[in-house]
């Protein structure tokens, strides 16, 4: 609620409700409030060139930043409403059903 993603509605029926269209919030925003940084380890965080110390000469933050770049750029792509029907196509093919 704090993040302005949802909205609550009082009352009998009342609840939670996405504060806007499922189209205009993707899955990052969401991944984002629920855990945090989506960053595979810390020295690729903002700000954490203070943090590590071997920072410098570490090897493999070119990887883990190229990771981190893509799962952003990737999750930003994605709407609540993309993964609603992804998830409604999976459900037709395979008869499961994910409601909770």
């Amino acid at each position: 609620k704090k993040a302005k993603l949802v909205k609550s509605k009082r009352g009998a029926y009342g609840g939670y409700i996405l504060a806007k269209p499922a189209k205009e919030i993707n899955v990052k925003e969401v991944l984002y409030v629920l855990e945090g940084s989506l960053s595979p380890v810390e020295c690729v965080e903002f700000d954490s060139e203070s943090k590590c110390n071997l920072y410098e000469e570490c090897v493999t933050k070119i990887l883990w930043k190229k990771i981190l770049d893509d799962l952003n750029t990737f999750t930003k792509s994605v709407s609540l409403f993309n993964l609603k029907k992804c998830i409604e196509s999976y459900e037709n093919q395979n008869h499961f059903n994910f409601n909770i």
